[in-house]
């Protein structure tokens, strides 16, 4: 079986066409067929090695793409926006598109966009879609009009931590610390609130974290004076989240009247990832095509 793997940022994801899995004898609708596939597939050291695993199918007369994601533990989410710029990065890479390309997914239809490349480095504009504050499927104890949270009042064996739940097709907890920490207190904060009980399909968790007393509109839309922790649904700490990066700004703008965007620094200034948007949230982030594969499996 043929595979791709892409790097966003430092968050890498496989891909695979639907039509080689069927050629591989794996079922598509057994999911214990789908998720061995994926935890075979993102083992760092017995497979290839991934936060996920993307499926697509090409739809010429339609001229859309099917599109699912699954995380490293075999479980599938409704969304991954470096998940789905991997893959739009593959198939403009592969001459399959020239343009904008709409993908179907569990969180509807998303429309990406190239801007440039150079050799297998594109850089991409995602579409990430609504902000919803108000999704009791992944938020049943949600009140209408209220953005803020305390887990402990919520529930009995929560920690007083104050945060701020969204979807951005998926779920998303962000929290706005108010004080540095260090990757321990980070890590344990991310697992806790991602196995709450308070959230059935559990839940992705970003940290904002200041590097000075003082962060302003201007330090967010510039980069400066901030980072972002992610831990992952299904996967742990990340390098960065398309999806995670759209539910910080979210909530920032939220808070912030007049924020237009943030950048995220991750190193490179090309390699910064940029967020914007008023209604539709989306993301320009570069993402490289970094190998191509064959997966023997079981077979040797």
């Amino acid at each position: 079986m043929i595979f791709f793997k892409t790097v966003a940022s430092g968050n890498d994801f496989i891909h695979v066409n639907l039509d080689d899995w069927k050629n591989e004898g794996f079922s598509l609708e057994d999911p214990s067929s789908k998720s061995l596939l994926v935890r075979k597939l993102c083992l760092r050291h017995a497979g290839a090695g991934a936060d996920g695993v993307v499926f697509y199918k090409l739809y010429s007369q339609k001229k859309t793409v099917e599109f699912r994601i699954f995380n490293c533990d075999g479980g599938e989410a409704e969304l991954s926006g470096n998940g789905m710029g991997g893959l739009t990065a593959l198939l403009y890479y592969l001459g399959y598109f020239k343009d904008s390309i709409t993908f179907e997914t569990l969180a509807g239809e998303k429309i990406n966009q190239y801007l440039h490349h150079q050799g297998n480095s594109f850089r991409l504009k995602i579409d990430i879609g609504l902000p919803d504050f108000n999704n009791k499927k992944f938020f049943p104890f949600i009140e209408a009009g209220r953005f803020e949270y305390r887990w402990s009042e919520i529930e009995e064996t929560g920690e007083n931590i104050v945060f701020y739940p969204v979807s951005v097709g998926n779920p998303h907890v962000v929290i706005i610390s108010e004080e540095m920490m260090d990757e321990f207190k980070l890590e344990r904060i991310g697992k806790s609130l991602e196995n709450a009980k308070i959230f059935p399909f559990r839940t992705n968790v970003e940290i904002i974290i200041p590097l000075s007393k003082e962060v302003g509109i201007k330090d967010y839309e510039n980069g400066e004076k901030f980072k972002i922790y992610y831990y992952e649904r299904g996967v742990g700490p990340t390098l960065s989240s398309s999806t995670g990066s759209s539910a910080a700004y979210s909530v920032l703008r939220n808070r912030i009247p007049g924020m237009k965007k943030i950048t995220i620094p991750i190193g490179d200034p090309e390699e910064r990832i940029i967020v914007s948007g008023g209604e539709n949230v989306y993301i320009e982030s570069t993402i490289a095509i970094i190998y191509k594969g064959v997966y023997l499996g079981d077979k040797i």
